[in-house]
């Protein structure tokens, strides 16, 4: 019987795509609902460290845990469609292969160090600038990518943290308390917002602040966080954006290594055909 893979596996990647995509769905209902109808409260307040002027939004209440278990959910099958890409090389060339998940690093040189240990290299050439140079699974190449895995690590043992934040300044008009500072008019202004508090950039004096004269008016969405803040955006768009990464990776892989289907039948051919006593 030949070997089904790697492309057996590639297949089963693309279900957990699928998956993972029916998760990212069901959650921009739930924060939908949530950014139209969650009550919260915006206040003001100076980084000490900064002297920056933030914004603070606070729920009124805690968001439901709904959202970090989708996105939870969302994540792991992203991440584990590229493992079982890794597994499915590694069940191409091995019979009983060792368990292993596509090398993941903080910089290139940590999946450099995994990958000489694996040595899959060995058996597939050209697998290890596949991953370095095509999928750059580190931070500072595909970050997405790499970060799939971080957040599924975290919420094996901890829930991901959800939490609303600022994205547009839709009314405001501010002054500070010492009149030095004049109805400053932030109508309109963008925020990108990775965790409830958005710096607006002023400078303060000490004992300074700044009041709200006309508003606070603000566009929020929900933002994830795990034990640093993410710096990708709201939430969903943020997982849209990994899923897309995840099905380009599980597609290079299918193009990079999978057995074209015309060679496959060829091949199994072949197999049917020969006669080993000849």
């Amino acid at each position: 019987m030949s070997n089904p893979e790697p492309d057996l596996s590639f297949n089963h990647a693309w279900a957990k795509v699928k998956w993972a995509e029916y998760h990212i769905r069901n959650l921009s209902g739930v924060c939908d609902t949530i950014v139209k109808d969650h009550p919260c409260t915006v206040t003001s307040e100076t980084d000490p460290e900064t002297g920056d002027w933030m914004l603070v939004v606070q729920p009124s209440e805690p968001l439901s845990p709904v959202v970090s278990l989708l996105a939870g959910d969302a994540i792991h099958n992203m991440r584990a469609a590229l493992d079982y890409c890794w597994m499915g090389l590694w069940r191409s060339v091995h019979p009983n292969p060792p368990k292993a998940t596509l090398p993941r690093g903080i910089s290139r040189q940590e999946v450099v160090g995994t990958l000489k240990k694996t040595a899959m290299e060995q058996s597939i050439p050209g697998v290890d600038a596949f991953v370095l140079d095509t999928l750059r699974s580190y931070k500072g190449g595909n970050d997405l990518l790499w970060l799939a895995g971080q957040l599924d690590n975290w919420n094996k043992h901890n829930l991901l943290i959800a939490t609303l934040g600022v994205t547009k300044i839709i009314e405001l008009t501010c002054s500070s308390n010492t009149g030095r500072i004049k109805n400053v008019i932030f109508d309109g202004t963008e925020v990108i917002a990775s965790k409830p508090v958005s710096p607006i950039r002023i400078q303060l004096s000490p004992g300074e602040f700044m009041q709200f004269d006309r508003g606070p008016v603000v566009a929020v969405d929900v933002f994830i966080s795990f034990r640093e803040a993410i710096e990708e955006g709201p939430l969903v768009p943020f997982l849209g954006a990994m899923l897309q990464e995840t099905a380009e990776a599980v597609r290079l892989f299918q193009t990079t290594f999978g057995i074209d289907p015309v060679e496959k039948t060829a091949l199994a051919s072949a197999s049917e055909n020969t006669n080993p006593s000849a």
